[in-house]
């Protein structure tokens, strides 16, 4: 695996008080400075509260917990594998069943590498359980080989509780990697790939693709419920192809990966769907998806 190089940051996870899912966390920096060294590294804002900062990590999409209310098949386990995986023995939640009430320990050391923060303000990381990453905060270091496959991040996909969801700013070798943990985890039914039904599922309502609905490729789903929301509500004769085209900031551009180094074709999401009466085809094979980073 070809290296690229990441800024280490040691630090503690924490989620009481919080909505974790399965691909996000809240992290406490040791030396909350080293953000600033950051691409976008001045869009990431601690939290008053507690110092913390949501984490985006990289290479990974788990089924929403919360997205505004709706909320996915398999949301909860992936949300629940992610918290045991990074060390927390137990969790209760309050009465909204989101919220995390109590965790033991209350807190978990943990370290990230980065590079950039998103556009919101989260900083895109792998994350790695206490004493994997054996560097100083602040050091910039290689990512590749046997340490990527201890990253939180490839966990995730190579257990089946989260899908891979890698953009153009995502390090060629990383892709490859994920891809294949994907591919192995799919081969075995893990996880999600047991109850996917990207390739073909109804898309009526809501209902369609909520908690007992079908279960669709997290980036998709967000786009169908914006969708729904928009569509249904304004009583317009639409299909989901026709409003992501009339919809840019939602239309994601997007190529596929085989493995070869050709260049690309990139096309718009809408490009990549076809309706066939109130069901929805998603065509791409979901583990050579590539999104361009906006």
């Amino acid at each position: 695996m070809a290296l690229d190089y990441y800024k280490v940051i040691h630090g503690t996870l924490v989620a009481v008080s919080y909505q974790p899912d399965g691909d996000s966390i809240r992290f406490v920096a040791d030396d909350p400075d080293q953000f600033g060294e950051l691409h976008r590294g001045h869009q990431v804002i601690p939290s008053r509260r507690d110092g913390s900062v949501q984490l985006r990590l990289e290479g990974i999409d788990a089924p929403e917990t919360h997205y505004g209310k709706a909320k996915q098949p398999l949301g909860d386990a992936a949300r629940d594998a992610l918290l045991s995986t990074l060390g927390f023995a137990s969790w209760d939640f309050e009465a909204d069943g989101a919220t995390v009430e109590m965790t033991s320990p209350e807190a978990v050391s943990a370290t990230i590498l980065t590079k950039a923060a998103d556009v919101h303000g989260r900083p895109i990381s792998y994350l790695f359980r206490d004493g994997v990453i054996p560097h100083d905060d602040g050091d910039v270091v290689p990512l590749g080989g046997n340490l990527f496959y201890e990253s939180a991040n490839c966990k995730m996909v190579s257990s089946g509780d989260a899908y891979p969801l890698c953009y153009s700013s995502t390090p060629r070798a990383h892709r490859s990697a994920l891809r294949e943990a994907a591919r192995h985890a799919r081969a075995h039914s893990l996880g999600v790939w047991g109850q996917d039904e990207s390739e073909l599922f109804s898309l009526v309502d809501a209902a369609s693709i909520g908690i007992h609905g079908a279960l669709i490729y997290p980036k998709l789903f967000r786009r169908c419920t914006d969708y729904l929301k928009q569509a249904l509500a304004a009583q317009v004769d639409y299909n989901l192809a026709d409003w992501l085209r009339d919809n840019p900031s939602e239309d994601d551009k997007l190529f596929i990966e085989h493995g070869g180094r050709s260049r690309p074709i990139v096309v718009p999401l809408h490009a990549a769907i076809e309706q066939r009466n109130a069901r929805i085809a998603f065509m791409p094979d979901l583990t050579e998806l590539v999104f361009i980073e906006k």
